[in-house]
């Protein structure tokens, strides 16, 4: 193949991989960046999709391509031209392919096993009325349901009942003992759309608290709008991930070491920087920066740093930031540094969302991350509780 011909185009992109290629044939959108073009991938053309032996043709921007030796396909265009509803899902970024299942009522596919203060009842949530609510009536409570392994997932809509407290409630789902996901309800909070994975769980519990305190305000009231829960034969979607070149930082740099964890020194407390596995938004991610523990020392700013050896061989860090479920709402900080000197700096609180980020690292020898979260207390004592931040899908090259 030669390098360019009449059916050979490059593609110029920043931050732009084949994922969300892949996304963007599903809508038919194209993104054309004028400025900054950092990264191109080579295309070849003229690639023929034949169903039930009669050739296609596609809108010019849907039209399948090769690129490094792989065959990319327009999803949308393919399902439609045989007849299946294709749809994206912007809040679990999922494509279904087929009908779309409905899901059944939590309560009416399975009934409580055991409750203890769990209410369901019409809410007021930002002045909107709801019906069909799990809310907490009393300051901790508990449903546990058996699921016995025949299901996939709940999906439903969480937020804060309208003039309850003004302290942090809480939502927790438990998976045979293990935490599927866990959310803080603030006062601020408005509501958004949750999926859990409960992929052979035998006993899923779920938990509401509204913490009361002496020195906090009474917890904000948490409430579960609508929960549905699906059969584990739901339709088959395909789970679309951000592609990124390079390769992940722990597998291209040397580790150099990272921060002792709980030591104290000139009022700071150390906590060990580590790549866990982590829950952002409900969804559990692994190879996650992140404090250990998410621990937090009453009394004393929380600091951690983890080292790489780049030795001048990368020119860009990227990843994802985010906030890991269930920490607090102060802002805390993520900054990168090289040889000393400051790269980039990132703040991460209670409103942030999972966001890409990019880090110029050309020329750096040694590349060190630091977290760093503000003095905070616990439930019912204390300053409010930070934000523990999260940088995942770390790609460098």
């Amino acid at each position: 193949m030669k390098k360019l011909t009449e059916n050979c185009k490059r593609l110029q992109i920043k931050g732009f991989a084949i994922g969300g290629i892949m996304a963007l044939l599903l809508s038919g959108i194209v993104i054309v960046e004028a400025n900054e073009v950092r990264n191109s991938i080579l295309v070849h053309y003229g690639v023929n999709i034949a169903i039930n032996g009669t050739l296609q043709s596609f809108p010019q921007d849907m039209t399948p391509f090769i690129s490094e030796g792989r065959t990319f396909l327009p999803v949308r265009g393919i399902s439609e031209a045989l007849g299946v509803l294709v749809e994206w899902d912007g809040v679990t970024q999922t494509v279904y392919i087929g009908a779309k299942a409905t899901g059944t009522p939590l309560l009416e596919a399975v009934p409580w096993h055991e409750q203890h203060a769990m209410g369901v009842e019409a809410a007021t949530i930002l002045g909107n009325s709801y019906q069909n609510v799990m809310v907490p009536r009393a300051d901790m409570t508990f449903s546990s349901h058996n699921l016995n392994g025949q299901f996939e997932l709940i999906r439903g809509t969480i937020g804060r009942v309208d003039e309850s407290g003004t302290g942090n409630g809480f939502i927790r789902f438990i998976g045979d003992g293990h935490m599927l996901a866990y959310f803080t309800i603030g006062t601020y909070a408005t509501p958004e759309d949750i999926s859990i994975d409960v992929r052979g769980v035998n006993t899923l519990r779920i938990e509401m608290d509204r913490p009361r305190g002496i020195v906090t305000a009474s917890g904000s009231r948490p409430a579960l709008i609508n929960p549905k829960i699906y059969s584990a034969n739901i339709p088959v979607h395909v789970e679309i991930e951000p592609a990124r070149s390079g390769s992940p930082l722990f597998l291209a740099a040397n580790f150099l070491g990272h921060s002792p964890h709980l030591g104290v020194e000139n009022n700071i407390a150390n906590a060990a920087l580590v790549r866990d596995d982590a829950s952002i938004l409900g969804v559990t991610h692994r190879d996650v920066y992140r404090h250990f523990g998410n621990s937090n020392a009453l009394g004393f700013r929380m600091n951690g740093w983890r080292q790489y050896a780049l030795n001048m061989q990368f020119h860009t860090l990227t990843g994802t930031l985010g906030r890991i479920d269930g920490s607090g709402e102060v802002a805390a900080t993520v900054t990168f540094y090289g040889d000393g000197r400051q790269l980039a700096y990132f703040e991460v609180d209670g409103n942030t969302r999972p966001h890409d980020i990019s880090v110029d690292v050309s020329g750096v020898i040694v590349l060190e991350m630091r977290i760093s979260r503000p003095r905070g207390g616990t439930i019912g004592f204390g300053p409010p509780a930070p934000a523990s931040p999260a940088f995942f899908n770390a790609v460098i090259e």
